[in-house]
């Protein structure tokens, strides 16, 4: 997907006559992989706070299961 992306992006550099240019090359990789690191570290976040979030709301279920059933 990325990697067609980036010849997607070389093919439409070369029909608009811009040069190949190895430091643009270069800063294209540099940005599609601190994209991709970003996105992944996002998703990593998310997960884990969606994780803690269930098990929080599980272990309180529980606690207000028990102070519940200790009442009646």
């Amino acid at each position: 997907m990325i990697t067609s992306s980036y010849q997607d992006l070389l093919i439409i550099w070369e029909e608009k006559g811009v040069k190949k240019n190895t430091a643009t090359h270069t800063a294209v990789i540099v940005v599609v992989v601190v994209v991709v690191v970003v996105v992944v570290v996002v998703v990593v976040v998310v997960v884990v706070v969606v994780v803690v979030v269930v098990v929080v709301a599980i272990v309180l279920s529980a606690a207000v299961a028990a102070a519940v059933a200790a009442a009646v």
